[in-house]
């Protein structure tokens, strides 16, 4: 409360309070200090104060980084009440299919500018790239059987890859999650009132080699799909 309050001294405090309720602070959650919170508590802090600014854009960078579920989708909800201009990076598809209404692609010959969510630009992509495939086709020589078979196989490898790239992208996205779960427990086992308690150790420790099970799976499975 005092930090996001120094930074708004003019405000209602009955408003500071609502903002910080709004991102899972309420009651005593609401006289932490920022030097015991952890990294996604922190960010939710930072995010806090970045609503009661009501600056006119925000440039975010993996603004989901080390948030919760929870936090997650409180701030999905605060995005989408924003009014303003939002220039965001963000490697979670979900989120950005949530919030976005076009789609920026940065290559070395420019700027590529595709209206809709992320899933509208993956089929964008897609159509552009069968038209481009049947004009080159329209236009080419009378082609024997075998190369008509040969294309079909390399449209068919085309679909793979897309396939492969969707699954690597939601495996990595899952390894975040986890490796951020695998965070929170470690730090949660590190506060005195669980380690001095030996039921509570072993029930936190269980929680931590599952999620590290869970981590070695989907590294496994990720390897699987990299040597496809």
């Amino acid at each position: 409360l005092e930090e996001v309050w120094n930074s708004f001294p003019h405000m209602e405090e009955v408003r500071i309070r609502r903002t910080l309720g709004g991102f899972l602070f309420s009651g005593d959650e609401t006289q932490k200090t920022i030097a015991s919170l952890s990294g996604g508590e922190k960010a939710r802090v930072a995010l806090a104060k970045l609503m009661l600014l009501e600056a006119n854009v925000l440039i975010l960078d993996e603004p989901t980084n080390h948030l919760d579920l929870a936090s997650k989708e409180v701030l999905e909800d605060a995005l989408l009440e924003y009014d303003g201009t939002i220039l965001m990076i963000s490697h979670d598809r979900y989120f950005l299919n949530r919030l976005t209404d076009r789609i920026v692609e940065l290559s070395p010959a420019g700027a590529e500018h595709y209206l809709g969510n992320y899933d509208d630009y993956i089929e964008k992509k897609a159509e552009l790239q069968e038209l481009t495939e049947k004009a080159t086709i329209s236009v080419a020589p009378t082609e024997s059987p075998k190369s008509v078979s040969s294309y079909e196989q390399d449209k068919q490898a085309k679909r793979d890859e897309r396939h492969k790239q969707r699954r690597l992208e939601q495996l990595e996205l899952e390894i975040a999650g986890v490796e951020d779960e695998i965070t929170e427990i470690e730090h949660t086992l590190a506060k005195p009132e669980v380690f001095e308690d030996y039921i509570a150790v072993r029930e936190w420790q269980a929680k931590l080699e599952d999620a590290q099970q869970n981590l070695a799976n989907l590294y496994k499975e990720w390897e699987i799909w990299l040597e496809k």
